[in-house]
């Protein structure tokens, strides 16, 4: 409608809903599922947040429980950190995640696709190579 004001969460709902739609993924309020291949998908959350006044919207896809990784790996996920293109390698309660964070009203259809794409590949793969399964 002509003259109304477009909120950045609404932004991003169209953003997300036109990425989605057109890569077949499935959206629910917080999450999405990104299928890889056949038979696998991995689970992207979003976590909407307030910083310094910006609206951010937190993507992030769940590798492993931290209780169940020895030292030495979590030592070795530290220096796969360190390569990531971008985001990065965190831990949310007892779970290992990797984890891009954007600005709300500045995400475009690429930039979405990208990080979310990204976190669901990368994430399956560190599954399998840090704790040789997937679970996600």
């Amino acid at each position: 409608m002509k003259g109304q004001v477009v909120t950045a969460k609404e932004k991003f709902d169209q953003v997300c809903a036109e990425v989605c739609e057109r890569l077949n993924w499935t959206r629910t309020t917080n999450s999405i599922e990104v299928p890889l291949g056949k038979t696998r998908s991995q689970t992207v959350e979003l976590d909407f947040f307030v910083h310094e006044a910006q609206e951010m919207v937190r993507l992030h896809t769940s590798i492993g429980s931290t209780r169940r990784i020895r030292p030495e790996r979590l030592s070795f996920a530290l220096e796969l950190n360190f390569n990531l293109p971008h985001g990065s390698l965190a831990v949310k309660n007892d779970t290992l995640v990797l984890v891009d964070t954007l600005v709300l009203g500045e995400v475009d259809a690429i930039e979405f696709e990208s990080s979310a794409n990204f976190l669901a590949k990368t994430g399956d793969q560190y599954e399998l190579t840090l704790f040789g399964v997937d679970e996600n």
